[in-house]
């Protein structure tokens, strides 16, 4: 399944690759501004941790999807995206304990 033999790519599928990176690297940098904020702020009480979860274990799948299809942008930046909103969960949870510390 991953040992394909190297084949040229035409123009059309360089187009529909670099269609998926570059949408990719937009909805993955989307999450950027939110863990900046929610770094600044030291608080994530509007995340909630049922969302987290599911939003997790969906780039998780998405991740395996795209590995399975051998589509790289899909399975690169998904991959990417649920470490990016695995570290929101880990900030969300790390700041609740530290308001119930005080």
């Amino acid at each position: 399944m991953f040992d394909s033999p190297q084949r040229e790519i035409n123009g059309e599928e360089l187009l529909v690759a670099i269609l998926g990176y570059v949408a990719g690297i937009l909805t993955t940098g989307a999450i950027v501004p939110e863990i900046l904020k929610l770094v600044k702020k030291r608080k994530a009480d509007e995340l909630a941790y049922s969302w987290l979860e599911i939003i997790v274990a969906g780039m998780i799948l998405w991740t395996i999807y795209g590995f399975l299809i051998e589509s790289w942008p899909l399975a690169i930046l998904s991959g990417l995206s649920g470490v990016l909103y695995f570290m929101l969960m880990v900030l969300k949870y790390r700041y609740a304990q530290k308001r119930f510390k005080g």
